[in-house]
C-alpha cells in the first residue's frame, strides 16, 4: 500500500511543503494588511462623518451668527434715528424725558383751547 519515497523526493516534497507554507504566509500578511487597511477605512469613515457633522453645526452657528449681527446693527441703526429725534426735541435729553415732555405739550395745548 505504501509507496517507498525516495531521500531525494522527499526532499523535493519538503521543499514544495515549504514554498506552500510561504505561499499561504504571504497570503495571511496580505489578508491582514487588507483587513487593517479596512479598519482604517472605516475608522476614517467615522471621522469623516464626525467632521462633517461639525462643520454643518458651525455653519449653523454661523448663518445664526450673521442673523443676530444683521439684527444688531438694525437696532443700533434705530437708536440713532431715536437718539437725532430726541435731540430735535427741546427740552428733551433723554427717552426718560419723553412723556414728561407731552405731558405738558398737552396741558398747554388745553389750557390753550380753554382759553380760545
Amino acid at each position: 500500500m505504501f509507496q517507498e519515497v525516495t531521500p531525494s523526493e522527499e526532499h523535493a516534497l519538503v521543499k514544495h511543503l515549504q514554498e506552500e507554507l510561504r505561499n499561504y504566509e504571504a497570503e495571511v500578511r496580505e489578508a491582514r494588511k487588507l483587513k487593517s487597511s479596512h479598519e482604517n477605512i472605516e475608522l476614517l469613515k467615522e471621522k469623516f462623518l464626525e467632521e462633517r457633522g461639525r462643520r454643518e453645526r458651525a455653519e449653523s452657528e454661523l448663518s445664526k451668527l450673521q442673523e443676530m449681527q444683521l439684527s444688531i446693527r438694525k437696532l443700533e441703526d434705530e437708536l440713532s434715528s431715536l437718539k437725532l429725534l430726541i435731540a430735535d426735541i427741546p427740552g428733551v435729553t433723554c427717552s426718560e424725558d419723553i412723556p414728561f415732555k407731552f405731558a405738558a405739550l398737552q396741558r398747554y395745548a388745553y389750557s390753550f383751547m380753554s382759553a380760545a
